[in-house]
């Protein structure tokens, strides 16, 4: 997520079960980029009162990690580059074929992207689903 610049598009996901994001998060734009934080801005609504205000909510978050400054894992937001949010729908696919078959993988071995996907076309060939 380093390589992060101004104007570059991407997703915003709450940590907060109450307050969801939508399918595939918010769509926001990188407007400032620092040495180790970085900020994006998105559209959101602000109802108070019985009336609704259209704002754009700022995010400062880690460049490291997409984890919103001063935010934990109950509450706030992470952010996600399109390319990071493409490879956790790739690993959720490869996973869920992986957890069909009652396969558990731990992941305190660390294992990439691509070594779990090839688990998943085996375990595909073995009832004959590929």
């Amino acid at each position: 997520m380093a390589d992060i610049k101004i104007g570059d598009e991407v997703r915003v996901l709450s940590n907060n079960s109450y307050h969801p994001h939508p399918e595939g998060g918010y769509k926001a734009t990188v407007t400032k980029v620092g040495r180790k934080y970085a900020t994006a801005t998105f559209p959101a609504t602000r109802k108070w009162l019985g009336r609704e205000e259209q704002y754009e909510r700022p995010v400062e978050f880690d460049m490291t990690t997409g984890i919103e400054r001063d935010g934990h894992s109950s509450f706030g937001y992470r952010v996600r580059t399109l390319a990071q949010l493409e490879q956790d729908e790739r690993r959720a696919a490869a996973m869920a074929t992986l957890t069909a078959h009652h396969i558990a993988i731990d992941y305190g071995h660390r294992l990439t992207l691509e070594q779990i996907e090839s688990l998943a076309e085996v375990v595909k060939t073995w009832d004959g689903t590929e």
